[in-house]
């Protein structure tokens, strides 16, 4: 409390930790429970370093493999628990997400610090804190304090406290000073003046009745005093500004999403263009938000129906085209050659090689003699398979460049909805063989779902009872709408040879470009 004072009592800091904790473990356990297994290995720890001849203090980085074994006895190896190194990880993140904000710079000391500084002085931060450098500094730079500091000594680094006059034996050798050339300043009776009096350093004492009476009287109720405390830890998004109502939805559906993929321990999440770009936004920052690391791998994939249609059918004798006829009947070769994704000078050239109107709309055109010439034509054949198995092959390379373990762990995506053609043009591209499952912020099922399939509404699904259906089915553009990206729509996967001969109308750019891949990029109309 001498650099910064906490808004609240700092024991409910690790009760709300603890709230983060449940939701890591998908609230497997409540966080009271969480809370006083911390409080019993807390103290367990402290007694055996004193035991040991050590500091009667814990550190969180030697903390947290103790505290995930016990876990693990109690849950098993769930995804959260399975790697010691990414839990500490993620430990570490979520306190150093709860102490940045339940803490304020302390203006009067940072005012002191100031000063000292502009008198040539050398500043020296000595603290007994259990979070280590990497996140103590992250705490600092939040609060704008790190740049009035040449030294920073934390006892969670080097294992010896203050309380214990260690530190301060060490920051005197290591620094090259003499106890009486330094001041200390600090509002620990014991660790701030005591110490240093007995080891002939000066101490300067502080005290801040002010938030001393803060700590004795808070009480957990009065989180809600803080506006800061009650939007970061409040129950629901706060309603004001810009766009309340589609903010709060938006904000409602990542909650929902985040919540969902931790119930059913997904690792990796893939969000499709062009809407995911902005959800992915969203869903990444409230994982930052709450738990200041990404506990869910997130990614972005450039696709489109039509990127994706092609490369998604079968060889030219075992297609049908079901899947285009369900939804255009009287078309025109023109219009059905056009959502195979080849360029108009080549679907015109072919027509007229094989003798067929190009523009002309044919009723029913799945059962014509036009389209049967069609499928007999040689030329049509050669340039169908050629782009089919092209298509199919850049993308699976694309793909696979996100590193994904797909094949064994099945793919997740998500989009803003409606019917899911894109997940399943994606399914038939992989066919069949890999484990589906999309989550969008609404589903109207337009085909029945398949086990290894799935499709799921977060907002709105007509495949089960949802509040206020018709409410956001009948909006469904303004998520569109709001949710626009900052690039086209994607338009097919080429290798630079292949792109380089394209036909000249064929009015695409480069949009990404899949590094070691081979395939140099996605190209966009």
């Amino acid at each position: 409390d001498t650099l910064a004072v906490r808004e609240i009592e700092p024991e409910y800091t690790k009760q709300l930790a603890a709230r983060l904790h449940s939701q890591l473990l998908n609230n497997r356990i409540p966080p009271e429970p969480l809370y006083a297994l911390r409080q019993e290995l807390e103290r367990e720890i402290c007694t055996q370093s004193q035991a040991a001849g050590g500091e009667l203090e814990f550190y969180l980085h030697t903390f947290a493999p103790l505290y995930r074994t016990l876990l693990q006895q109690a849950l098993g190896d769930i995804p959260p628990l399975r790697d010691e190194a990414l839990f500490t990880q993620q430990i570490l993140s979520i306190e150093t997400v709860v102490e940045r904000a339940v803490q304020q710079p302390c203006e009067e000391s940072i005012q002191v610090l100031a000063w000292l500084r502009e008198q040539g002085l050398a500043t020296v931060l000595i603290s007994d804190f259990y979070l280590p450098s990497p996140w103590f500094h992250v705490m600092l730079e939040s609060m704008g304090v790190r740049k009035y500091f040449d030294h920073i000594y934390i006892s969670a680094d080097h294992g010896v406290a203050k309380s214990s006059g260690r530190l301060y034996h060490k920051v005197c050798a290591e620094l090259g000073c003499l106890p009486e050339q330094m001041l200390m300043i600090g509002d620990n009776l014991g660790s701030d003046v005591t110490w240093p009096d007995d080891l002939g350093m000066q101490a300067m004492y502080l005290l801040n009745p002010q938030q001393q009476t803060l700590y004795s009287r808070w009480q957990p109720e009065m989180l809600g005093e803080s506006t800061r405390l009650r939007q970061r830890f409040g129950e629901a998004v706060s309603t004001e500004g810009v766009f309340k109502e589609i903010s709060t939805t938006l904000w409602y559906f990542t909650r929902k999403l985040l919540e969902t993929l931790q119930e059913q321990q997904v690792q990796d999440v893939v969000f499709f263009s062009k809407e995911g770009e902005f959800l992915k936004k969203l869903f990444d920052r409230m994982q930052d938000d709450l738990f200041g690391c990404r506990v869910i791998r997130s990614h972005y994939l450039l696709v489109s129906r039509k990127a994706t249609f092609l490369a998604s059918l079968r060889p030219l004798a075992e297609e049908d085209f079901s899947r285009l006829f369900a939804y255009y009947r009287d078309i025109s070769p023109r219009d059905f050659l056009l959502s195979l994704n080849f360029e108009d000078s080549l679907a015109r050239s072919l027509c007229a090689e094989i003798g067929i109107d190009y523009e002309a709309r044919v009723p029913n055109l799945s059962g014509s003699p036009e389209f049967r010439q069609l499928l007999d034509a040689e030329p049509f054949q050669q340039v169908y398979e050629e782009r089919r198995m092209q298509q199919q092959s850049n993308f699976l390379t694309y793909l696979d460049s996100l590193g994904i373990a797909y094949a064994q762990d099945g793919l997740t995506i998500v989009d803003v909805g409606w019917k899911g053609s894109i997940q399943e043009n994606v399914y038939n591209i992989l066919e069949g063989r890999v484990d589906m499952q999309g989550f969008y912020a609404g589903f109207l099922v337009a085909a029945e779902s398949l086990e290894n399939n799935r499709k799921q509404g977060i907002l709105f699904d007509n495949t089960r009872p949802f509040p206020h259906f018709n409410v956001y089915n009948n909006n469904r553009s303004l998520f569109e709408m709001m949710l626009g990206a900052s690039h086209g729509s994607a338009d097919g996967y080429f290798t630079p040879e292949q792109f380089a001969n394209l036909p000249n109308d064929h009015q695409r750019e480069i949009r990404e470009r899949i590094g070691g891949t081979g395939v140099a990029g996605v190209a966009e109309a």
